[in-house]
């Protein structure tokens, strides 16, 4: 559909050039015919037409200016490529920290689901229709684009069965929104500012994590707090009683132990502490600290919490399946 006649940004030495219209953007028609050669993608469409005629412009007109714009296309489909791989996590170590990162960037609004795993030869359906709903695969330009307009950006990651798609405060696109039953247009799915409800995911049975906001009094920005459920929290202690009263120790700090297994988090570091002092006090009330006289007594009881070992340094896992690690791509948020 030709909207207007306009100068053309592409051959400045023709004095007119048709201007079609892409959704609620119009571009010169022989930079929409250049980027279409190579990808129908709308995205690319608008990012080469916003950010490249003026440089294709500046090289000059003819063969030269034709192979300019030519390689700068092939570059942001590359790009949005990389976008569109870079939604499977390899872990939900991986997971956690992405969405931790995100967050602390503006990713404010989350919606979580948990597919069906008997689903599973679906996964890579149900990704590709998010994808497109969303409209999650934009390169860092267009999402820097997205965000000068006033435009909120999606991200969607999915690890296993797992899947979390945020997105940032802005004017939900047009393209974005369903009709409900009433004609009015709203998100497919629900979200929730995590200000106000924190976003939890379950990783099995008996991990599951809780990501929540915190503004601290006298602080701008707010942080990121992340720990275990409350219902996993009293699942652990519940197991850790019960070690307690086979009443050996060996096994209690063997038990124990395992936590170390939890990604680092000041939220988690400040649980495993409580459950730490939690067996403690299980191990002494059933009387396990009292040998020989009460210097002995005191010896093992130290001994005993010098063995609950806790692990406080945070590792930085591997996001992405994919080789590249393309978080830059959401940096400009």
């Amino acid at each position: 559909m030709v909207k207007r006649v306009g100068t053309c940004c592409f051959k400045p030495d023709r004095k007119t050039a048709p201007m079609v219209v892409k959704g609620n953007e119009e571009y010169c028609i022989q930079c929409v015919s250049v980027v279409e050669m190579h990808s129908p993608d709308l995205a690319v469409v608008t990012v080469v037409c916003k950010y490249t005629c003026l440089a294709a412009r500046e090289a000059g007109t003819g063969l030269f200016g034709y192979v300019f714009l030519e390689v700068l296309v092939l570059f942001y489909h590359w790009e949005v490529m990389m976008m569109r791989a870079n939604y499977l996590v390899s872990s939900w170590q991986g997971l956690l920290q992405m969405v931790v990162y995100l967050v602390g960037r503006g990713y404010e609004q989350w919606h979580v689901t948990h597919l069906p795993v008997e689903k599973k030869d679906k996964f890579s359906i149900i990704d590709n229709k998010l994808i497109g709903q969303y409209q999650t695969d934009k390169t860092k330009y267009q999402r820097n684009y997205s965000k000068e307009k006033g435009f909120a950006n999606f991200v969607y990651l999915r690890w296993e069965h797992v899947v979390i798609i945020l997105h940032t405060n802005g004017t939900i696109p047009e393209s974005i929104l369903v009709t409900d039953r009433d004609g009015s247009k709203k998100l497919n799915d629900n979200f929730y500012n995590i200000d106000e409800k924190a976003l939890q995911f379950r990783v099995s049975d008996n991990i599951a994590f809780e990501i929540k906001s915190i503004q601290k009094k006298g602080q701008r920005k707010k942080d990121v707090s992340v720990q275990l459920t409350n219902d996993v929290f009293k699942g652990i202690k519940r197991e850790l009683k019960e070690v307690a009263s086979t009443r050996n120790k060996y096994e209690m700090i063997k038990h124990f132990d395992r936590l170390n297994g939890l990604p680092a988090w000041a939220g988690i570091n400040q649980q495993k502490g409580e459950l730490k002092s939690y067996l403690y006090n299980q191990a002494k009330d059933l009387g396990v600290f009292n040998v020989g006289d009460r210097k002995q007594s005191k010896e093992a009881k130290q001994k005993f919490m010098s063995s609950l070992r806790l692990h406080t340094r945070r590792k930085v896992y591997k996001v992405w399946q994919s080789d590249s690690t393309n978080i830059s791509s959401l940096e400009e948020d």
